[in-house]
């Protein structure tokens, strides 16, 4: 038998590993092995259990041999599987050491697996126990052994439920935390969108980015595929403080090859290197993890945010790394479509703006503040001038980025390789860095330059110029990319402007000439009608104008008056002297007869025959008229061999409209005419007038003689008289006289 000791000891293990350090010695004296060895995990062994309790123990260790050799290079043994328990074996083994020894072989699942402990036992009188012993002894170890295994296995199951429930409230914490940051995000989307300009949104995303990662310092860089150029935008200080880093020029090839490996790849978003040098503004200030998130739109990369863990020491978690990517991809997505807002927006707002303007020279002026307005330092406009192969100034900049007219500046393109490209590079648009930059033809700094030419439909207007001489800024993507569509936008309304321009030029001298032929049309319509209204020989009115005015006249009241008048004998006058002498006989008794007569309307009625038509306003200066008449002979003198008299005479006869109509005063003149005729000629008679129903008989004036002294001082009495009176009312239609 056993000593209850031992067994008690056994008893007392409070696991298997205390239970197999005080039990394997004892074991390895009753099994009376000189190696023993315990083996756990064989699988295809058949366990003890299923072996009757007086089966062939030898028989068994038979078995035991055989399964084991698979395993084990040994000689005989016991196997022992526990109640169906297919991790626990023990096996006797024979060897020649002459010290029994121990040696434990553990499962798979234990992480000891690959370790053994041998111990070296001292001989006793354990050795000599029977085979049943042997047995009992197995059987009350391999119990314990069970006990502390299902123990143990209780303990790991409930390790294993505490640690589901804790991974399960930390999943529903991270749950909770994902929540309360959507919810940020979406507050912070919503700023974003609030956002202006794009310099708010640089500086909003970077003081965001350090609210949802406490403790990391947060940067924003733009980057132009094109050049390789980073611009730094905001950022943060060794404090923690938003810094203004819009100064900031950094170089594409100055990054670490992990981040510009990241930067060509089409997908990768996320670039964390960990114990990298931390940087501020080219200077090392710590080590820690610095982390690159990229930021795209549909061409690739457009800017990203640098961050790093110099302030705080801590690490970024995979819920930060999945929270930095969604939020790189709002702000990139607001960016993208803030830019190209902003684009539309400005192209609209400049094509409004110089549209409005009256001349192209002022919107020349409304360009260039619109390029300004873009973050522009200084910007000059030119246009050509075809005639003279020069370049024009129409407004610029001065040094200090005041507009100022330069309409007095000229530039030889062909003295400049600059502009030389312009004259026959259609869309030519270049942006040169660390170019010369000049105020007046005088080198003022160096700087990045931008000339554009102005060319629509194939043809040539101009050429725009930019700098940043002031803010030492470099252009970005952004910038170049409105100005070449502002600089077509300029181009398309500088050929509007001068197609509008030569418009109204032709206009204008279209108009010139229509007021020229008009006015010369209405001049030649005038001499027609004074030509259709007067009498070509003489310049008196003709019959026509007569008809005109006295039917006009005779429709007023009071009434007009009427003398005509016909040269005595002028047939006799024309067969004597000839035609030619009629033609200055007729000219000069009509001056003459229109000298008398002024203030009335003077006519030719045809061949010898005149009227004179006398408003009514001077009948009452009639007699006055009359002796003017009377002594017309005298005056022109005219010698008439055919004449009774020796001279030109002319007989007349005057009547009154007075009741009358037009028809019937011409008709009453007429009659006092023929009557002047039939009573002898050289003389006027004066036809009765119906006033108040009383008839004057007509009555005769014979002109004076040269011996009738008296009578013919009384005619020039009443002539200075009518000279007097008849200046004082002239009649609008009677400019021929």
């Amino acid at each position: 038998m056993l000593p209850h000791g031992m067994l008690q000891q056994w008893i007392l293990a409070y696991d298997q590993p205390s239970l197999l350090d005080s039990a394997l010695p004892e074991l390895a004296l009753v099994l009376n092995a000189s190696h023993c060895w315990l083996f756990v995990g064989l699988e295809e062994s058949q366990p003890l259990a299923s072996w009757p309790q007086d089966a062939d123990h030898q028989a068994l260790f038979s078995h035991a041999d055989l399964l084991l050799k698979n395993h084990v290079l040994v000689q005989s043994g016991i196997l022992h599987t526990l109640n169906n328990q297919p991790n626990l074996h023990i096996c006797r083994l024979s060897g020649n050491s002459t010290q029994p020894r121990i040696l434990v072989w553990q499962t798979p699942e234990n992480p000891n697996r690959d370790s053994a402990q041998a111990t070296d036992l001292p001989t006793t009188e354990l050795s000599t126990t029977d085979l049943s012993t042997q047995v009992a002894v197995l059987l009350f170890f391999g119990q314990l052994l069970q006990k502390h295994h299902d123990d143990s296995q209780a303990t790991s199951e409930r390790g294993r439920r505490d640690l589901q429930e804790a991974m399960l409230a930390n999943q529903l914490n991270d749950l909770r935390n994902q929540v309360n940051t959507i919810r940020e995000l979406q507050q912070l989307m919503s700023a974003m969108m609030l956002c202006r300009e794009p310099e708010e949104l640089y500086k909003l995303a970077v003081e965001q980015l350090r609210t949802i990662l406490p403790g990391c310092r947060s940067a924003l860089m733009l980057y132009d595929p094109a050049t390789g150029q980073v611009q730094g935008t905001f950022g943060t200080d060794n404090e923690g403080n938003t810094a203004d880093e819009r100064h900031i020029i950094y170089n594409y090839h100055d990054q670490t090859s992990e981040f510009n490996q990241a930067l060509r790849s089409q997908d990768q978003e996320l670039v964390i290197k960990d114990n990298a040098p931390l940087y501020t503004q080219h200077t090392i200030v710590g080590v820690g993890w610095n982390a690159m998130v990229i930021l795209r739109d549909e061409n690739g990369p457009i800017a990203w945010f640098a961050l790093d863990n110099l302030l705080s020491q801590r690490p970024l978690t995979a819920a930060q790394q999945v929270l930095l990517i969604t939020f790189s991809r709002m702000v990139s997505s607001v960016l993208v479509q803030m830019l190209r807002e902003k684009q539309l927006r400005f192209l609209h707002e400049g094509l409004l703006a110089m549209a409005e303007a009256d001349n192209l020279l002022l919107a020349c002026k409304v360009a260039v503040e619109k390029i300004k307005a873009l973050g522009v330092d200084r910007a000059a406009i030119l246009l050509w001038d075809p005639e003279q192969q020069m370049l024009r100034g129409t407004y610029g900049c001065d040094e200090i980025g005041q507009i100022r007219d330069e309409q007095t500046l000229s530039v030889d393109p062909y003295a400049d390789p600059v502009i030389v490209p312009m004259l026959t590079e259609q869309d030519y648009f270049k942006v040169r860095r660390d170019a010369p930059l000049f105020n007046d033809s005088h080198l003022i700094g160096i700087g990045w330059h931008l000339s554009a030419g102005l060319w629509h439909c194939g043809r040539f207007y101009g050429a725009i110029f930019a700098d940043n001489l002031l803010s030492r800024r470099v252009m970005t993507s952004h910038q170049q990319t409105i100005l070449h569509l502002f600089s077509a936008v300029v181009a398309s309304l500088m050929a509007r402007f001068q197609s509008e321009q030569q418009l109204r030029q032709l206009n204008l001298s279209l108009d010139n000439q229509v007021q020229t032929r008009t006015q010369e049309l209405n001049e030649a319509n005038q001499r027609l009608l004074e030509l259709s209204y007067h009498d070509p020989l003489t310049g008196l009115f003709n019959r026509r104008y007569f008809d005109q005015v006295i039917s006009e006249w005779m429709a007023q009241t009071p009434a007009p008056g009427l003398i005509l008048i016909d040269i005595d004998a002028f047939k006799a006058f024309n067969d004597i002297y000839g035609h030619p002498a009629g033609d200055e006989c007729l000219r000069a008794f009509a001056d003459a007869l229109k000298a008398a007569g002024r203030g009335c309307v003077v006519s030719r009625m045809g061949g010898e025959e005149f009227s004179i038509l006398i408003p009514a306003d001077l009948l009452p200066q009639l007699d006055i008229l009359i002796g003017e008449l009377m002594n017309l002979t005298e005056q022109i003198s005219i010698p008439h061999r055919g004449s009774p008299f020796g001279i030109l005479t002319f007989s007349a006869g005057y009547a009154s409209g007075e009741g009358k109509n037009s028809t019937e005063l011409y008709r009453s003149a007429d009659q006092a005419l023929y009557q002047a005729k039939q009573r002898g000629r050289h003389c006027l008679v004066q036809a009765g007038t119906a006033r108040s129903g009383q008839t004057k008989l007509a009555h005769t004036h014979r002109p004076a003689t040269l011996t009738d002294s008296n009578q013919q001082q009384a005619t020039q009495r009443q002539s200075a008289a009518l000279t007097t009176d008849g200046q004082e009312n002239a009649l609008p239609l009677a400019s021929g006289t």
